[in-house]
């Protein structure tokens, strides 16, 4: 007798839009790093949410600065710790292992350092001095800094809470500010998104590195426990693209 196939329930809502993005993008020009306002950066902060963040929505992008000879930073405001919450499931220690993570990723891409604020994961846009005061502390001795961060419209409040972080000290120093989608292209239809869009070109190095660094990421592209499908949906994981807005 053939046993029915273990059901497993969704952790993420699954993509939406990637039909009409794809179709948006099919209009854009895709631009290579060095004709990006990015070009001559010498020291690159990302500014992100959780891990896996940095190489989802930018890992292209981070791993061709560095081979350009920028210093890549990431500031991770959270520790991803609660992935599976909202289902009532607690994971042990996955605060840590998503760090640990991180710094496998970091490393993959060759970012030269990585902080993590530890501020609470769902929670970003409760402690926005909190999160602005991280920020700041990453950027004030680095008067030549660049940052890149997610859109500030993205849907998901961490990341909203994370880039708008970001704008603000950017804002306050001066420091030069570019946002990158994430989750807008699975959950957001493409008219919503008004601004310009920069459909980024990165050579077969920085892409190698890219899916290195996202092998990293266990913990998001495997069940967590029984019963309950990865957290980032396999469309999410495969997705190609990064993409500059504004």
């Amino acid at each position: 007798m053939t046993l029915p196939a273990p059901v497993t329930a969704p952790v993420t809502p699954p993509s939406r839009h990637l039909d009409a993005w794809r179709e948006r993008l099919t209009s854009v020009p895709p631009v290579p790093l060095e004709a990006t306002p990015l070009a001559d950066a010498s020291f690159v902060l990302a500014v992100v949410a959780h891990p896996d963040d940095e190489t989802l929505a930018m890992g292209g992008l981070l791993a061709g600065l560095a081979r350009r000879g920028a210093e890549v930073h990431v500031l991770c405001l959270t520790s991803g710790e609660a992935a599976v919450r909202h289902l009532n499931v607690q994971v042990e220690a996955l605060a840590d292992r998503r760090e640990r993570e991180l710094r496998t990723a970091a490393r993959r891409l060759g970012v030269r350092s990585v902080v993590t604020a530890r501020l609470p994961d769902g929670g970003l846009a409760d402690v926005p001095g909190t999160a602005l005061d991280a920020v700041l502390r990453q950027l004030e001795p680095r008067p030549d800094a660049q940052v890149v961060t997610l859109w500030r419209d993205d849907p998901h409040p961490d990341h909203r809470a994370a880039a708008r972080a970001a704008l603000r000290a950017g804002t306050t120093l001066g420091t030069p500010v570019h946002e990158l989608l994430l989750w807008s292209v699975h959950w957001t239809p493409p008219e919503e998104v008004r601004d310009d869009v920069t459909l980024l070109a990165h050579d077969e190095a920085s892409l190698a590195a890219r899916a290195r660094a996202l092998a990293s990421y266990t913990s998001q592209t495997t069940p967590l426990v029984a019963g309950l499908g990865p957290v980032l949906p396999p469309e999410v994981v495969t997705w190609p693209h990064e993409v500059l807005v504004g």
